[in-house]
């Protein structure tokens, strides 16, 4: 029979045995206190021998029963003057969804001085006793990361060298737990997550105007893709008109005996100008997806700044929509500064005369049109979006520091088809006055032939690396460092699981469930380093289950790390309803009471 690790005291006094192969060892601690270890009977890793605990047979994952959905609405109330309004409670809040009043089931409450954490009715989950070491550990270890994305393929030069100041501003404002990376929506700034500013800042200058892939103000006649747009969708026979006049006047000097020409050289221009403008505006949802992805991956509160002079939407807007939806999902809150600054209205034409009063017309809805992808990236996740402002340091400091005050709603909808379709949420404020409420305009529902086993696998990776800890099972973490080298040491994880709260049914003469327990080590930079996942089958006797219930359950891995300071993300899923639990730790492994 297999006995648990010879680290535990060597007191045992009773073993009970699981039938699947797995088993819980018994044994009495120190003060009587009986508790039970878990030697797992299936267990993967990402990094091979990162568990001492783990079995060489393949796992096999468990069924586990997915989640009812539930919708994250992130919503900002402003005042008249425009700042945040405090002191709003769950009960001041109505949510429509498709017009049909929702019961709040969740509120939070979000602010720079919160750090994301304020949970209304959650129990208090602060890290607590933690001796000299692992206080200047935790105060140095990331908790909130920001991606700088830099729309590069739109800058102008004027607007890359005022937006490298802009972010400088913000770099030297970094606190010790932030870690920032830097992307362009041309892929040739690519920094990953660093605390080191000086490094950034190095990197920074990488940042460049790059060749775009729209027409730009060279070619005759110049047709940009709102501008086609307008012809090609929506027939305006008026924008057409100005881009004829316009091939007139730079091809031929105004000559109207060539108007044929100019007319076959419009309609040319307008093809090419909405070809690449769906390319365009492709690839600027590939880079946003690409840097969410990056960022979700990021274990703490996570924030995009998206930094543009603005990027006409495709025909496709359902895209954005998702991204948003994406976003919401990974709880990452996305702010958008609008890189061209206050905007004057002064323009002119391809050879640089003064553009008529149509033109101007034209030209200003198309700077509100450029302007939507903005907006909707901030206002659909929460975020603010910085515009109409030539102080772009003072923007990017707002933008990519803490995040203002934000009410997180959340709620299960009712009446679920299944089918991908798109709710409208409103969100209302009860018996208040005049107030600008911010939040996401909808969401789209889950595919019904969505795999569950994909869906529950989403839910862990979310529950891993969100900013919050879960308890809705009582779950405790504690860790050691067991031994260290001048190169390696020893990561003890212990957890003990009160089974109060999940359900044990009687099937014949036992009580059956299944655990699912993973284990994720974050290094200084919010890289992951190593993770473990384990699978627990049981199968209890009544006197077992009896004992658990007065003693809890305890969970122990052992992991081999580099001497430096680790987050430890501990989350353990029972399968039967899906109870989840996640408790976060700091650790310093091989430094003195100093932090050296």
């Amino acid at each position: 029979m297999n006995r648990p690790s010879e680290n535990f005291p060597s007191d045992s006094r009773l073993w009970g045995e699981i039938r699947s192969g797995a088993r819980i060892g018994l044994r009495f601690f120190a003060g009587g206190v009986l508790v039970a270890v878990l030697v797992p009977a299936a267990s993967t890793g990402a990094k091979a021998g990162s568990g001492t605990n783990q079995a060489p047979s393949q796992e096999v994952a468990p069924t586990i029963k997915v989640r009812v959905n539930v919708v994250q609405v992130r919503v900002v109330v402003r005042n008249v003057r425009g700042a945040p309004v405090e002191n709003l409670k769950q009960d001041d809040f109505r949510l429509y969804d498709n017009g049909k009043l929702q019961a709040i089931s969740g509120f939070a409450v979000e602010s720079a001085a919160s750090d994301g954490k304020q949970i209304e009715g959650a129990p208090d989950t602060a890290l607590t006793g933690l001796t000299p070491s692992e206080e200047k550990a935790k105060a140095a270890l990331p908790d909130r990361f920001v991606a700088l994305l830099f729309d590069d393929l739109h800058l102008e030069d004027a607007e890359v060298a005022e937006t490298r100041e802009a972010a400088n501003v913000f770099l030297n404002s970094m606190r010790p737990g932030d870690r920032v990376a830097m992307y362009s929506t041309s892929g040739t700034l690519a920094q990953e997550f660093s605390g080191d500013k000086d490094g950034l800042k190095r990197a920074l200058l990488k940042l460049n105007a790059r060749p775009k892939l729209t027409n730009d103000s060279h070619d005759c006649p110049r047709v940009s893709f709102y501008m086609a747009k307008q012809v090609e969708t929506l027939h305006d026979s008026a924008a057409f008109e100005l881009i004829v006049e316009e091939a007139l006047d730079c091809a031929f000097s105004g000559d109207a005996s060539m108007r044929p020409l100019a007319e076959r050289m419009a309609k040319s221009a307008v093809q090419q100008a909405v070809s690449l403008g769906l390319m365009d505006y492709a690839l600027t949802c590939d880079r946003i997806e690409a840097a969410l992805k990056g960022l979700g991956r990021m274990p703490g509160q996570k924030t995009l700044v998206f930094v543009s002079p603005g990027v006409s939407l495709g025909a496709d807007e359902t895209r954005l929509l998702r991204i948003i939806d994406e976003a919401n999902r990974m709880r990452i809150v996305m702010n958008s500064l609008d890189a061209r600054g206050l905007y004057t209205g002064e323009s002119s034409g391809a050879t640089g005369t003064e553009l008529n009063p149509q033109s101007t017309l034209y030209q200003g809805a198309e700077k509100t049109d450029q302007s939507v992808l903005l907006g909707e990236l901030a206002y659909g996740t929460g975020g603010t979006y910085f515009r109409n402002s030539n102080d772009l340091g003072q923007g990017m400091k707002q933008l990519a520091g803490p995040p203002e005050l934000t009410y997180v709603l959340i709620f299960t909808p009712q009446e679920m088809k299944k089918d991908g379709s798109f709710h409208k949420l409103r969100v209302e404020l009860t018996g208040k006055g005049s107030y600008q409420i911010q939040a996401r305009n909808g969401y789209y529902e889950e595919q019904k032939d969505a795999n569950p086993q994909n869906l529950s696998a989403m839910e862990i990776e979310d529950a891993l690396v969100a900013a919050r800890e879960v308890q809705e099972m009582p779950l405790e973490l504690q860790l050691k460092e067991v031994a260290t080298t001048a190169d390696t040491a020893q990561l003890t994880v212990i957890t003990k699981l009160d089974i109060k709260d999940v359900a044990f049914p009687k099937v014949g003469d036992r009580r059956d469930n299944e655990l699912l327990v993973v284990t994720a080590i974050f290094d200084e930079d919010g890289k992951s380093v190593q993770r473990q996942q384990r699978t627990f089958k049981l199968e209890l006797t009544d006197e077992t289950y009896d004992r658990l219930l007065r003693t809890g359950m305890m969970i122990k891995g052992d992991y081999a790390v580099k001497p430096g300071s680790y987050v430890v993300r501990f989350l353990v899923r029972e399968v039967g309803e899906g109870k989840m639990s996640v408790r976060s730790g700091v650790v310093s492994m091989g430094k003195d009471e100093t932090g050296k």
